[in-house]
């Protein structure tokens, strides 16, 4: 029951460590995508509809990976992290 008890708990406080770290992916691809504006409009030289919805639509792309890429590293580093805590934890 004991061992029941604590893999129950070390998913709990892996998906804890999993939640503290998701605003932090969230706000980097949001900046990149919320930067794309003002690079296209004030430091390129393209013009157009085709242009524009291609640029957008690859830095679209471009932030959805990146979110993805760190949502991934985030979350295999803290389930790495409770892993070695709960490892080392000596219960009584």
């Amino acid at each position: 029951m004991s061992i029941l008890y604590e893999v129950i708990f070390k998913q709990h406080e892996a998906r804890k460590q999993y939640n503290a770290v998701k605003p932090v992916m969230k706000s980097t691809g949001l900046f990149v995508f919320l930067y794309a504006p003002f690079y296209y409009f004030k430091m390129s030289n393209m013009s157009g509809a085709l242009q524009t919805i291609e640029y957008f639509g690859y830095t679209f792309l471009t932030c959805y990976v990146f979110f993805l890429m760190l949502g991934t590293v985030s979350f295999f580093a803290s389930l790495h992290f409770v892993r070695y805590i709960y490892v080392n934890l000596k219960m009584d």
